[in-house]
């Protein structure tokens, strides 16, 4: 079952957890775990010509789909997760919405996007501004501070290849600290979503565990989901039962692709 943290608790905190009780890491079940994955799949996509493969991403476990316009919703969430990146890694922040902006300017390379922001009005952008920095608060109080000892990473990216390259799974995770090379487990995962925590948050926690899993061959510790919205956290310890469902989870959103293509 997944956690709730209610209570001044930060997510880096309850990740960290009491050392003595971490069990030891797990480096065997990643295998069974593709090779379920691989045995579910051949009946869903081997009649895929792997040039055109099935690409299934964190959005295809949402309850619903987004909304595609590149509007103030879409941008804010982009320049929280770039307030992200800047805090995880030491950088010290004196304005969120102008920090978080700079960053994204940087190495923001589609014409769309900014197109979108030029695009809106004084009223958008003070809007924008205000809600940048009410999130990114909310970000750094929750979050607490990332220590460097752990090994910070932002923005791990992951494809996976499966039933011979006909699906392809991708994945991003906004924060991955600590190790699997250590004898106890110690890799943890967090994400952060400008929206309020739903049931499809859920299915996207098991989801990042299961392609860190198969990316590392290493199954993490725990894994926290935080809104910016809310101030919510889930976190959730990485089992077997987790993963499993996780299985499922890819096996059934493929399944519904094929039949809705």
């Amino acid at each position: 079952m997944t956690t709730a943290i209610l209570d001044a608790a930060t997510v880096v905190a309850t990740l960290r957890g009491d050392r003595s009780l971490r069990p030891l890491t797990d480096r065997h079940s990643a295998a069974g775990l593709r090779a379920q994955l691989e045995d579910g799949l051949f009946s869903l996509v081997s009649d895929l010509e792997p040039h055109v493969p099935l690409v299934i991403r964190p959005r295809s476990f949402r309850d619903e789909r987004p909304d595609a316009s590149l509007g103030v919703g879409l941008i804010r969430g982009l320049l929280v997760h770039e307030v992200l990146r800047l805090f995880v890694t030491g950088v010290p922040l004196d304005d969120p919405y102008t920090d978080g902006l700079e960053a994204w300017q940087s190495h923001n390379n589609s014409t769309e996007l900014r197109a979108a922001f030029n695009a809106l009005d004084e009223n958008d952008r003070a809007r924008l501004a205000t809600d940048v920095r009410a999130h990114s608060a909310t970000l750094v109080q929750r979050l607490g501070p990332v220590s460097p000892l752990w090994r910070p990473r932002t923005a791990q990216n992951i494809i996976q290849r499966l039933a011979g390259g006909r699906l392809i799974c991708r994945d991003v995770i906004d924060v991955v600290v600590g190790t699997g090379a250590t004898q106890h487990a110690s890799l943890a995962l967090i994400d952060v979503t400008t929206a309020a925590l739903t049931t499809s948050h859920e299915r996207l926690m098991r989801y990042h565990a299961l392609m860190e899993s198969l990316r590392t061959q290493v199954v993490p510790l725990r894994i926290a989901m935080l809104s910016t919205a809310t101030g919510m956290v889930w976190r959730r310890d990485v089992d077997t039962e987790m993963l499993q469902r996780a299985v499922d989870d890819v096996l059934h959103v493929v399944h519904h692709a094929r039949k809705a293509a």
